[in-house]
């Protein structure tokens, strides 16, 4: 069965837990490919709190009230420790920040305006589908049940896959095959919707680019960013509260890094009241490179806080699930 990299992230968050808690873990456990991260963690935190009463698994909860991945409570304690758990196979790379909704920067009220066109809606009246759904259908050996954008483009992605005998995404390779004679028709249908894609987030980004910016919401967004809270229900909570509520939910935060250094897993801690009250202190900005389908926010004195990419989840650039994937940048 295919198991995306999120169910293994949330299972080795639980695993974390049981190892934490004592608890005998499974051989199916021993086999999440996030396993050594796991025991460097829950070595970690230990070490941090030698008073460990319980441990609980909290991700995907979307609870205002509770942030980050797992809460350890402490002998003696009613208080609840969070932590938030980031893996990565880097030497130094904090992963994905988030993978949020692809609507959020305008939906969060980052741009100010009279009509503000979200990344959808600019899609719809540039009839992008259309442009999508002709490429797709100039190649004509379909299965004959076989109907669609998406099923069209999932179609294309494996037989393409299936040729070159390799599963990576193929957003980026498909030109390399568009003079081979056994793939060049396939590799230029799916080479040409990519491109259709990119020049449609430019031109998204360089329509935002002309927009003013309202940095009040600016600092607040990424504020929820950083501290775990994703969803729009979280993200408008995060930008409806005063600072001083925001200081609360903090009190008893902390995000863990793994990373690999010499072959070894690598731990380090976050603790990030420090840094919100340095984004409160600063003006942000939003600041679109050129010919980039990326946007950076930042002090207006030019410190890279988070990058936000315009970015399709599924099969390839431009067929299922826009999405934005943001990461840490300090």
């Amino acid at each position: 069965m295919f198991r995306d990299n999120r169910t293994t992230i949330e299972e080795a968050e639980i695993i974390v837990v049981d190892l934490i808690n004592q608890e005998e873990i499974g051989d199916d456990q021993r086999e999440n490919e996030w396993i050594e991260h796991c025991y460097g963690i829950a070595n970690e935190i230990p070490n941090t709190y030698n008073n460990i009463e319980v441990a609980e698994h909290i991700g995907n909860t979307y609870n205002n009230n509770e942030m980050g991945d797992i809460k350890i409570r402490l002998k003696d304690s009613s208080e609840w420790i969070y932590i938030e758990l980031k893996m990565s196979r880097s030497s130094k790379g904090r992963g994905t920040a988030a993978n949020i909704s692809q609507n959020a920067l305008t939906n969060s009220n980052l741009f100010e305006g009279d009509v503000i066109r979200s990344w959808s809606d600019f899609r719809e009246e540039n009839d992008f589908k259309s442009s999508i759904r002709s490429e797709l259908n100039r190649y004509t050996n379909y299965p004959d049940e076989l109907s669609g954008i998406v099923k069209k483009g999932e179609y294309l992605k494996i037989i393409f896959q299936q040729l070159i005998q390799n599963t990576h995404d193929i957003s980026g390779i498909a030109s390399d095959y568009i003079d081979d004679p056994n793939l060049g028709e396939i590799a230029g249908i799916i080479n040409e919707i990519v491109n259709i894609a990119k020049n449609d987030k430019l031109d998204y980004i360089q329509y935002l680019r002309n927009l003013n910016q309202n940095m009040e919401s600016i600092k607040k967004f990424t504020i929820a960013i950083l501290i775990g809270y994703h969803t729009i229900k979280q993200l408008n909570y995060i930008l409806s509260i005063p600072y001083q509520e925001i200081y609360n939910l903090l009190e008893n935060y902390y995000v863990y890094y793994t990373n690999i250094r010499d072959d070894n897993v690598v731990v380090t801690k976050e603790e990030l009241g420090t840094l919100v009250r340095n984004i409160i202190s600063n003006d942000l900005r939003i600041h679109f490179p050129e010919n980039q389908t990326n946007c950076i926010i930042q002090t207006v004195a030019g410190t890279n806080i988070l990058r936000i990419s315009f970015h399709w989840k599924n099969h390839f650039q431009g067929i299922l699930n826009p999405c934005l994937n943001i990461f840490k940048n300090y």
